[in-house]
């Protein structure tokens, strides 16, 4: 996996795990330069603006089969994210708790393989 797909793919990991990067980037208005961003660009991050989701398809991760399934997993709880919600309300619910939870589990497994040269 190339180093800007292990970025970005950690990058989307990092924001859909942590509720307080989530608050600090879904709630932002972007005064005074704040970074900005939302429950789609997160999940585009992960997967569309990585390549990810093609790699996935094509079997080129070089992740292993459980992280591989771990991401599946992720990548289906995502599509019930709904981008017209509130983002407060979508920050507290019990579908982003879930997402969350995967995602953390995601990121270490994620960040283990990547680091050790496993992908």
């Amino acid at each position: 996996m190339k180093e800007t797909t292990v970025q970005l793919v950690l990058s989307g990991l990092a924001e859909l795990s942590c509720i307080d990067e989530q608050k600090r980037l879904w709630l932002s208005d972007g005064a005074d330069g704040k970074e900005v961003s939302s429950p789609v660009e997160a999940v585009e991050t992960l997967f569309s603006d990585s390549a990810l989701d093609e790699e996935l398809r094509s079997g080129g991760t070089g992740l292993s089969a459980e992280t591989i399934a771990l991401l599946k997993r992720l990548e289906e709880l995502t599509t019930d994210i709904d981008p017209c919600r509130e983002p407060t309300e979508l920050i507290n619910s019990a579908a982003m708790d879930d997402v969350r939870r995967l995602a953390l589990s995601v990121r270490i497994a994620c960040e283990k393989e990547m680091t050790t040269g496993t992908c």
